[in-house]
């Protein structure tokens, strides 16, 4: 830990916290990861779960072994026996070659479950089968496999009411909770925010966690945020910021939020802030541009464009007039 700064790095993404609840997740991942104790990673969608599932297989003794992804709720029904525990050649029409499935590709590893309260109930019986004592039958198969995975599971959905309405086995529910690890949504956190922010620009511009370029109404804006899609949403946003900013530091006119229907969300408010913003800039330092763009924290040549994007000639005249 530097500077407060937590950075956990592993083979795939990187986990980035500075919250007193994250590290806690993160040295609950790290302390049962070592352990044979069945995980449950609970949070909202984009919190980072398959992250802190990575880190809890990342302690274990099974590091050498393959991490495999399976997303329960894009599984069709249909498949999803084949796709755990795969078949014998010859077993169905179509069965033309053999097929391991993913517990047997993933012996001597772990298997992450995103989003099992998703999984349907007829899968549910054989998975609680397989935890019980490790084996399982393929389609068309005479014998029985022994394989040795740990599975960590993750939802999106409380468990416990799921198995109240009936949506969810009782057994497999006890089965796999020995120990549940909550991961807050970003707008609980917020002092992650800032340093989530830095990590993203960081990824397409290393530059820029050194030079920090968000101006102080940025940083206000991301925090004011409620972030329905939490640390993904983040990502794309500042994705998104850097493609707009171009060269220059990333002001409000450059974040611009997406709503779930794929719409952009407050674009037109977030311009009129940002030309605000300017315009009070101008009448504070009196129409002196080197003054305004470096408190903007652009440079000379973007903090005119913005002047004539907003269209703030008339108050910059105006400004200059009030020094005379």
């Amino acid at each position: 830990m530097a500077n407060g700064l937590f950075v956990a790095q592993k083979a795939g993404p990187v986990f980035v916290a500075e919250s007193a609840a994250m590290r806690a997740a993160v040295r609950d991942a790290e302390r049962f990861g070592r352990t044979d104790m069945s995980i449950v990673v609970s949070g909202e969608t984009g919190v980072g779960k398959e992250v802190v599932a990575r880190i809890a297989h990342r302690a274990s003794e099974r590091f050498g072994g393959s991490f495999h992804v399976v997303h329960c709720g894009a599984l069709p029904e249909a498949l999803v026996e084949n796709e755990f525990f795969g078949h014998v050649q010859g077993s169905y029409t179509s069965a033309d070659r053999p097929s391991a499935g993913i517990l047997r590709e993933a012996d001597g590893g772990t298997v992450f479950l995103d989003e099992i309260g998703e999984l349907p109930l007829a899968a549910q019986v054989k998975l609680l089968r397989f935890l019980e004592d490790g084996t399982f039958r393929p389609i068309g198969a005479g014998k029985d496999v022994a394989v040795d995975v740990r599975v960590i599971a993750a939802t999106n959905c409380d468990l416990a009411v799921a198995v109240r309405a009936g949506k969810f086995r009782r057994d497999l529910y006890y089965r796999l909770v020995e120990f549940v690890i909550h991961v807050p949504p970003l707008r609980e956190r917020p002092e992650d925010i800032d340093p989530l922010t830095r990590h993203f620009l960081d990824e397409v511009r290393p530059a820029y966690r050194e030079n920090s370029p968000l101006a102080p109404s940025v940083r206000e804006l991301l925090r004011m945020h409620r972030w329905p899609g939490n640390v993904r949403e983040l990502r794309n946003v500042m994705r998104r910021a850097f493609a707009l900013a171009g060269n220059d530091d990333i002001t409000i006119g450059e974040v611009i939020f997406v709503d779930d229907g794929g719409e952009t969300k407050g674009a037109q408010t977030l311009q009129g802030v940002n030309r605000e913003y300017f315009r009070g800039l101008l009448r504070k330092h009196r129409g002196n541009m080197s003054a305004v763009a470096r408190e903007a924290r652009v440079s000379r040549k973007s903090a005119y464009q913005r002047i004539e994007r907003f269209g703030l000639a008339d108050t910059w005249q105006a400004a200059k007039a009030k020094k005379s």
